[in-house]
């Protein structure tokens, strides 16, 4: 959930995307090497324990300056409606 949470945030992914895709992608995007993706799921983990709650500390975040222009994106899916279910590809990545 916590990484959900901050890739929908973050504009990332859909606040509807599938864990699974969203591992995938992570999978396809970092070397094979358990202990990288590990390290890499824990991150997100902490960051969404610690600042992207259910009720945001953006300001505190880390990860703040990678929010998209005009804050982070609601995560509540009841009001997305219409949202795909695959991944985006980040900006960077283009």
């Amino acid at each position: 959930a916590y990484t959900m949470r901050v890739m929908a945030r973050h504009g990332w992914a859909p606040a509807d995307a599938k864990y699974e895709d969203v591992r995938a992608l992570f999978m396809r995007r970092l070397p094979r090497c358990a202990g990288l993706y590990n390290d890499f799921h824990a991150q997100f983990v902490e960051v969404g324990k610690r600042f992207c709650r259910p009720e945001p500390r953006c300001r505190l975040c880390p990860l703040r300056r990678l929010l998209p222009a005009g804050g982070p994106r609601r995560t509540d899916r009841r009001r997305q409606g219409g949202v795909e279910n695959r991944v985006r590809n980040h900006p960077r990545d283009a």
